[in-house]
């Protein structure tokens, strides 16, 4: 309940009483590690979804959560395989192929991230954070008919968001 209701500290107690219970519990030791997550406690997270995965958890929050805080923590190839191995698991995730894109454009890695970042489009194409970071990919890329067309889209999808971007454009 306390899970559910976003109560993380709280929940943490609980399931630090159903580990106890019960160590081989993959379930609960993958809830605490989202609960540490949601917390900014990135080492108990993490040291929990190892464990939730030793036991045989192969979820999408799992690889999602730990390869978020690779990322943050610029273990780029740790989370990049958490990624990826999310991305075989679970090909109809827009998510997972957001964060694909989105990580290879951080690396300067534009090709990349254009192609996970249409993949994403194309499995939900009113995913506007998708056009938004392919847009930018295009413009690093001097693609700028390609960057209009996604501005275009962003537009439609949402103009409020297409007017942030314009008024947080200008220098």
């Amino acid at each position: 309940c306390y899970y559910e209701l976003n109560l993380f500290g709280k929940a943490i107690k609980i399931f630090n009483l159903t580990i106890k219970a019960d160590p081989e519990n993959a379930e609960a030791w993958l809830k605490r590690g989202i609960c540490y997550a949601n917390l900014n406690y990135p080492k108990h997270a993490l040291r929990d979804f190892n464990q939730a995965e030793k036991l045989g958890n192969r979820s999408i929050e799992l690889y999602g959560m730990r390869g978020d805080i690779e990322m943050e923590k610029k273990n780029f190839d740790k989370g990049w395989q958490d990624y990826m191995t999310c991305a075989e698991l679970f090909p109809d995730s827009t998510d997972i192929f957001y964060k694909l894109g989105a990580a290879a454009y951080e690396q300067n890695r534009y090709k990349k991230a254009i192609n996970f970042l249409s993949k994403a489009i194309y499995l939900d194409d009113s995913n506007y954070a998708a056009y938004c970071c392919r847009m930018c990919c295009y413009i690093d890329l001097k693609y700028y008919q390609k960057a209009r067309r996604d501005a275009y889209k962003i537009y439609k999808l949402s103009p409020v968001v297409f007017d942030l971007l314009k008024y947080y454009g200008k220098d």
